[in-house]
């Protein structure tokens, strides 16, 4: 019988379901000929360091033209800001009114991989965050590889003997600037391995509690910025509030609205020679969650524990175990969640065009389970886990569709 149900498992295949849904646009397929957040950080980071060699197509072009004739720039990620945040404001609304292009973010629609394709211009298959959890070869344990801390208890990686350029293997441009960047921050992101690896140990950090004073110190930056200048906001609000409260909570818009109007604040008050480039990571939905504890027999089958994010979870599973993981994930989760090989993510070129590095494939795992839709998954790997209301990484409109707003 078990060598029946290994055969079945192979000739098992979610790839035409997940197919239908991109036909259908319930989910969103990454695309590359469609404007995106990695035509932007070509456009941004062409434009600061004068390199010819990041225009890549025509999609670079129109993005740079909005911005083109500036001096200087101020670059702002609203963390958690989609279009289908956008769609919830006046349309007469300032953010509305200056949208130039909506943009595809990558797959998975998470922070980690979508802020370390801004600062590359590359793909997650090429720089290989992919997830807010990683597991990480060096150390054979799952990181979190933004706050550079290991999982399971926090320890420092570079106490683990894991170095910067290791976590982060593709060099960000930021480094590539010549002139003085300014990173504004919320308090505690500063000086961080990750936020240094961003700026490409390159910039001075403002950091600010509330978000005026952030607003306030990018315009005081912009009045007093050299020639090619470049100053980072990074905002917070909106996506915390719909963490914590659910997309269409009031606290959540309520963020949303102040958010919009320091930004307008931030826009109407920059001096000529400087324009306002802003766009979001990923957008946000609200969906239930399916715990997957330690205990779970599923857990038998793998050589370590699953890592990923919200609506992408990886598993590692062990040579001769995967027909017996597949069959057993399907009956528990397959109604919510499509399950694939780390071949059939690479055919369906779901991280980025072409094939899969090495240093992303040892994050891979074997398997990788997608989100049909608002499902989430979470792996406690800690007691006492924090579970949200609003949740990303997945392939929905609402994850994958960002803003370009240019003033």
């Amino acid at each position: 019988m078990r060598c029946v149900d290994v055969t079945v498992s192979k000739s098992t295949s979610d790839v035409p379901d997940l197919l239908a849904a991109f036909k259908s646009e319930a989910l969103l397929r990454p695309k590359f000929d469609v404007p995106s957040i990695i035509d932007l950080s070509r456009a941004v980071f062409g434009w600061a360091s004068e390199r010819d060699d990041l225009d890549w197509g025509i999609n670079v072009r129109r993005i740079r033209e909005t911005f083109g004739d500036a001096s200087h720039l101020v670059l702002v990620v609203v963390d958690g800001l989609g279009m289908n945040f956008i769609s919830k404001l006046d349309s007469t609304s300032f953010l509305c009114q200056n949208l130039r292009l909506e943009l595809q973010t990558v797959f998975p629609a998470t922070t980690s991989a979508a802020v370390t394709s801004l600062a590359t211009a590359s793909w997650p298959n090429r720089h290989s965050i992919i997830g807010w959890d990683m597991y990480l070869e060096e150390i054979d344990a799952v990181s979190t590889i933004l706050r550079f801390e290991r999982r399971q208890d926090g320890e420092p990686l570079g106490s683990l003997g894991v170095r910067e350029e290791q976590a982060y293997p593709v060099p960000s441009l930021a480094g590539e600037i010549d002139s003085e960047m300014i990173s504004i921050v919320p308090e505690g992101i500063a000086n961080t391995p990750y936020s240094d690896y961003w700026c490409g140990h390159n910039a001075r950090y403002f950091t600010y509690e509330k978000l005026a004073d952030g607003i306030d110190a990018a315009v005081s930056r912009s009045r007093t910025a050299s020639d090619r200048s470049l100053t980072y906001l990074y905002v917070i609000d909106v996506d915390y509030a719909a963490h914590e409260f659910g997309t269409n909570a009031p606290q959540t818009v309520q963020a949303l609205r102040h958010t919009a109007a320091m930004i307008e604040r931030l826009a109407t008050q920059l001096p000529a020679h400087a324009r306002m480039v802003l766009t979001a990571d990923h957008g946000q939905l609200d969906g239930p969650f399916h715990d997957i504890l330690p205990t779970d027999p599923l857990i038998t089958d793998l050589l370590h524990e699953p890592w990923g994010d919200a609506r992408e979870m990886h598993f590692a599973v062990k040579p001769g175990k995967e027909g017996k993981f597949e069959i057993g994930f399907r009956e528990r989760f397959g109604e919510i969640a499509f399950l694939l090989t780390v071949d059939e993510v690479e055919s369906l070129e779901l991280l980025g065009p072409g094939p899969i590095g090495e240093a992303a494939r040892k994050r891979l795992g074997t398997h990788l389970a997608i989100s049909r839709g608002a499902d989430a998954f979470m792996y406690h790997a800690k007691p006492n886990s924090m579970k949200f209301i609003g949740s990303h990484s997945g392939l929905t409109p609402d994850e994958m569709l960002v803003p370009l707003v240019v003033v």
